[in-house]
């Protein structure tokens, strides 16, 4: 619907009346609309309280360590044996006493006995005035006298020999008279003497 004479209405911001007035004296034609107040910005929204960052978590507590096992008490080393004792040493044997020596034999003694000749080897008679003494041989070999024993009486027909050790004894007699002639030796008479 038409509200002037063939105007067209003009926005609030500048124009003229309905007379073709200009209702706003003080602004140019040109006058630029003063710019819209730029609207208050908006308030930044707060930021949003950042989260409290959630705890973190308390460390599990790290296990005690396993206690170590006592270490096995090593074990007493079993004692050494006692060495045996050394078996005593034998004693040894006591000597056998020495047999005791033989007791020497006691010298021995034998007695020779003979008769005084009466007769000469050439025959003749000899009286006991003619004769001198005797002499009386012995040894312990045969026909081999190594004592000799004078006897110078002639009226004697005895003799006992000492001094004699165990053993055999060969003996033998001669006669000799005043003049010193000597009879050849009598039967050899052998005697053991134990």
């Amino acid at each position: 619907m038409n509200t002037g004479s063939g105007a067209t209405p003009e926005d609030d911001s500048g124009g003229t009346d309905g007379n073709g007035v200009d209702t706003h004296p003080d602004s140019s034609p040109e006058a630029e609309a003063e710019p819209e107040p730029e609207p208050e910005p908006e308030p930044e929204p707060e930021p949003e309280p950042e989260p409290e960052p959630e705890p973190e978590p308390e460390p599990e507590p790290e296990p005690e360590p396993e206690p170590e096992p006592e270490p096995e008490p090593e074990p007493e080393p079993e004692p050494e044996p006692e060495p045996e004792p050394e078996p005593e040493p034998e004693p040894e044997p006591e000597p056998e006493p020495e047999p005791e020596p033989e007791p020497e034999p006691e010298p021995a003694e034998a007695t020779v006995t003979w008769r005084a000749p009466t007769t000469r080897s050439n025959g003749r008679s000899l009286a006991m005035t003619d004769l001198a003494g005797y002499r009386l041989y012995y040894g312990t070999t045969s026909g081999d006298y190594q004592h000799e024993i004078r006897i110078d009486d002639p009226y004697r027909q005895s003799y006992t020999i000492e001094e004699l050790t165990s053993g055999s004894y060969y003996i033998a007699v001669r006669a000799y008279d005043i003049g010193g002639r000597v009879s050849a030796y009598s039967n050899e008479l052998r005697v053991t003497i134990d």
